[in-house]
Formats: structure tokens, C-alpha cells, sequence
């Protein structure tokens, strides 16, 4: 049977095509791991990040690193540590320019809320990406598109303001529907604009009367002697400073929840490098614990260079009951999430020779001090 020469011809453009798509696969040089995006959000299960990954490419004499393309994913690491990581795909072939303004806003419980492109949402059962589009569907009578980022924030949901400034919207995690709602009493207690520092704090009240401060003995001199007052805020300084525990006893409550002090001691001579009391959200009170009541407390391991954030649960009295390395530097530190059951710390460990610092999560069982690390290059 004769074999027509178009046959032939089909056949080996078809060899071709596949021994070119072969050679770029063998030749392109894969990017090993992806790296963290910006902040991380707490969800009920897991903590969420962005990771961006570069993607494959051919090695070249005048390669061009502006051509470089990359993958927009979001990691989900199980709070509890036993269930595996959950990476979502959100977008590929981006360029470097499009991440300029990407970030994370908040889970509202059912959704993992982040600017791209527009408002963008990962639903954490289904994995399924809830765009603009979506929220235009749900809300045809408000006439938004969802895309001007600079009048959505994120308050325990993700919330609109009108063009006008005279209305806010939520939406409803369920149906994606948005609903009138107040403004936020506090802007300084929404989740992106916290900083390390707004999580700590340099003293307690164990009783309304009670004060258990961590100080060094020069700042307790100065500023916590008697008949000074203590304000309902107390932020610790960030010092490479040895402070011990003291306690203070309290007069009657003035303006503003402010105390006198009457009397304060110290109550041992053990010191902690930088320590201070973690509060339970950014300029918030202070984490309070039970079943003994007690509190955290983080101090830095030691004076070297490098040297390990650690996390230790100390009663009423200062004693402690455990503590852990992280093995997060302490300088490093980069963002801590708060809970009464697990909390979390985000940073990079402390620096080895040869190696780049590697960037993890650490998250804390605050009943046994049991800690579980992971990688955030995904």
C-alpha cells in the first residue's frame, strides 16, 4: 500500500515536535522550592501562606531574568502538625511585577481572603478559587466590581467601603453576600498592620491589684517605682536587656484603667534576655491561661549573635512551668499568632554556615510545651 507524502510529512512534524518539547523539558532548570509571600493568616485548622515559586525555565548565555515567570500558591500547614500540607494553585505564568502588590487579608473561617488581581479567595473545604466574579454574582444590587483594594479590609470578614466613604459592607462567609456592618472600633487591631512588638507586653495582672512585670532593675528604678502609674497598656521595649520577674501591688483604679504603684519587689534573681509577656492579639491584654492560670512569656536564649527565640508558660508567682526553643532567631522573628490552645510563631531559624536561613513555622501546645516545626519553602 503506498503511504501518501502528507502522511509521512504529519508524522514527522509530530517526531519533531515531541523531540523539542523532550529537550526543553531535560534542558529547563526547575526551581527547588518556592518561597513565603508576605504575612501569614490563621484559619481554624491551619496556618495560611502565599508562596511564590519560580517556574521552569532554559538556561542561557543573555538570559533575560525579567522574563522570568512564576506560580502564586497558597500553603496551608495543619495546625495540629500530623495532617499533611495543603498547597493551592492561584495563578502561573505571572511575572515578577505582579506580585508588587499581593498579600494576604484574613480567613473569615470558611475563606482564605488575598489581593491579587482584585479580591481573591481560596474556600478552605473545597479548595475551590472564589474570584471578583463570584462576588459581583452574589451582589448584583450593590453594582461593585471588587477590584479597587484600596476600599476592602479585613475584620474578622472581608469588608467593602463604598466610593462615597459613607457605607461598609461584610460579606457573609455562607453565601458570599454583603451586608451593612460597622466600622472597626480599632484599626490597630486589624491582622496586617501588627508588628512583633504590638504582641508583647511588659507586665500582667494576674488580680486587678496584682502587677507580675518582667524589668530590668535600672527601668524597674525608673519607671515602675512606687507612686508612678501604670497604664492599662505596658509595651515591652525590644533591648538586648536581662530582665527579671517583679511584683508590684496596685492602688484603686483610676482614669482610663490606669493604677498607682505602691510597693514593688522583685521576686527572684533569675534574668531573661529581652523578655516579655505575649498578648492575645496585636495591642491587646495579655494571653491569659488556665488549668493553672498562667501566662507566656518569650526571652531570648542567649546574648551571641544568631541566638534562639524561646517561649516558656510561668505561673502567677514567675515560676516556670516549661519552656522550648523555637529555634527561630530571635531578631528574626517575624510574626506571632496568638491562641489559647496552639499558638504560632513565623521567622527563619537561626543561621548555620553555608546554608540560607531557612524560613518556618513553629507552633507551640501551650498545655505540654510540645513544639512541631515546617519548612515554609514549598
Amino acid at each position: 500500500m503506498k503511504i501518501l507524502p502528507s502522511r509521512i510529512l504529519a508524522a514527522l512534524l509530530l517526531v519533531a515536535a515531541a523531540s523539542a518539547t523532550s529537550c526543553k523539558s531535560i534542558l529547563s532548570i526547575k526551581s527547588p522550592t518556592g518561597t513565603p509571600l508576605g504575612l501569614s493568616a490563621r484559619t481554624p485548622n491551619h496556618i495560611a501562606t502565599l508562596i511564590q515559586t519560580l517556574e521552569p525555565y532554559v538556561p542561557s548565555l543573555n538570559r533575560n531574568a525579567g522574563g522570568d515567570r512564576y506560580r502564586l500558591t497558597l500553603l496551608l500547614s495543619p495546625l495540629e502538625g500530623r495532617s499533611p500540607v495543603r498547597l493551592v494553585p492561584i495563578a502561573k505564568g505571572l511575572s515578577g511585577h505582579d506580585f508588587s502588590l499581593v498579600k494576604l487579608l484574613g480567613c473569615d473561617g470558611k475563606t482564605v481572603w488575598f489581593q491579587f488581581n482584585g479580591i481573591g479567595g481560596v474556600d478552605l473545604k473545597s479548595g475551590r478559587i472564589i474570584g471578583s466574579s463570584h462576588l459581583l454574582r452574589a451582589n448584583p444590587a450593590l453594582g461593585e466590581r471588587w477590584d479597587d483594594s484600596r476600599r476592602i479590609d479585613f475584620d474578622q470578614r472581608l469588608r467593602l467601603t463604598t466610593p462615597d466613604r459613607k457605607q461598609l459592607f461584610e460579606v457573609t462567609p455562607d453565601t458570599l453576600q454583603a451586608i451593612p456592618a460597622q466600622p472597626s472600633k480599632d484599626r490597630a487591631k486589624l491582622p496586617f498592620d501588627a508588628r512583633v512588638d504590638d504582641f508583647l507586653a511588659s507586665g500582667v495582672r494576674p488580680t486587678p491589684t496584682d502587677w507580675l512585670g518582667l524589668h530590668s532593675p535600672k527601668d524597674a528604678a525608673l519607671h515602675y517605682k512606687p507612686n508612678s502609674h501604670l497604664s492599662r497598656f505596658n509595651s515591652a521595649d525590644d533591648a538586648k536587656e536581662l530582665r527579671r520577674f517583679y511584683h508590684a501591688q496596685l492602688g484603686p483604679e483610676l482614669d482610663r484603667g490606669n493604677r498607682q504603684i505602691l510597693l514593688i519587689e522583685s521576686r527572684s534573681s533569675d534574668e531573661y534576655l529581652n523578655a516579655a509577656f505575649v498578648r492575645a492579639a496585636s495591642q491587646g491584654d495579655p494571653l491569659r491561661l488556665s488549668a493553672p492560670d498562667s501566662f507566656l512569656m518569650i526571652y531570648t536564649a542567649n546574648p551571641s549573635l544568631g541566638a534562639t527565640t524561646m517561649l516558656a508558660r510561668v505561673d502567677d508567682a514567675g515560676k516556670l512551668l516549661w519552656k522550648v526553643d523555637t529555634g527561630i532567631d530571635r531578631f528574626k522573628l517575624s510574626q506571632i499568632l496568638p491562641d489559647a490552645s496552639l499558638i504560632a510563631f513565623i521567622g527563619t531559624r537561626s543561621p548555620a554556615p553555608d546554608k540560607l536561613a531557612e524560613p518556618i513555622l513553629v507552633v507551640v501546645d501551650v498545655q505540654s510545651g510540645t513544639a512541631s516545626t515546617g519548612s515554609l519553602w514549598k
